[in-house]
């Protein structure tokens, strides 16, 4: 019942302060108020295309060819308030990457989500004590690869090569068409930073590369200094 109550209020309060359209209607409403692509500012966030229209309506057109929905807003002040709260009701997929599928366990970096997804597969069901090289290898050879595990995989991999390095987190925050999502990498105390999910993540699904090379690639491959204007750092 109370989902049903929130699906009710959630719908009035579209119909009543913005209205989720395609970007082919988006387009026929710039062109009824005698507009073309003019827009009147761009959103620091997502980089949308934000339109005031004459009758105080603010229309939303994301920047990305292949997100096909956008908003229009009653005011600018419903605009402000989703800008605020950093979030957009609108989902889009970023593909075979999947950090848009965990974005609150990437944000929080919840480790025992990973680890406990993993465990509960059939695949690794059984391999709760193993160390990590085995759980890397058993994967590398099997034949159904999925995306989901390979993604696990990656992040216990970094795990463990951070705390055998003592390393830290570092979390970049960026954002699709339309919401934020966030990139895990590894940051070590002379100030390298390791795009070790990229190498591991690719290898697990396209390579047959070991675990021990993959960590010699990872450590011939990094930046000095933090290249990224909005991250922060977990221990």
């Amino acid at each position: 019942m109370y989902k049903l109550i929130l699906f009710v209020m959630l719908n009035l309060m579209q119909q009543e302060n913005y209205q989720i359209l395609s970007t082919e209607n988006l387009k026929k409403i710039l062109k009824k108020n005698g507009r073309t692509f003019d827009f009147d500012y761009q959103l620091e966030t997502n980089k949308a295309f934000i339109f005031v229209l004459k009758d105080t309506s603010v229309l939303f057109y994301p920047n990305n060819p292949d997100a096909k929905e956008g908003f229009l807003f009653k005011n600018k002040s419903v605009l402000d308030k989703m800008i605020i709260d950093d979030f957009f009701p609108l989902q889009f997929s970023l593909g075979r990457y999947l950090h848009d599928k965990y974005i609150t366990e990437i944000k929080e970096l919840n480790i025992d989500y990973f680890r406990n997804f993993l465990f509960s597969t059939h695949l690794f069901k059984k391999d709760k004590d193993k160390k990590i090289e085995d759980i890397y290898n058993t994967f590398l050879h099997s034949k159904n690869k999925k995306w989901e595990l390979a993604y696990a995989i990656s992040i216990l991999v970094m795990e463990d090569y951070k705390l055998k390095h003592n390393a830290k987190w570092l979390i970049v925050k960026r954002y699709g068409p339309y919401n934020p999502y966030f990139e895990p990498y590894l940051y070590t105390n002379d100030g390298r930073v390791f795009d070790v999910f990229y190498i591991m993540f690719t290898s697990l699904m396209k390579s047959k590369f070991p675990l021990d090379g993959n960590i010699r690639f990872l450590e011939s491959n990094y930046k000095y200094g933090i290249p990224f204007k909005n991250y922060y750092i977990i221990d």
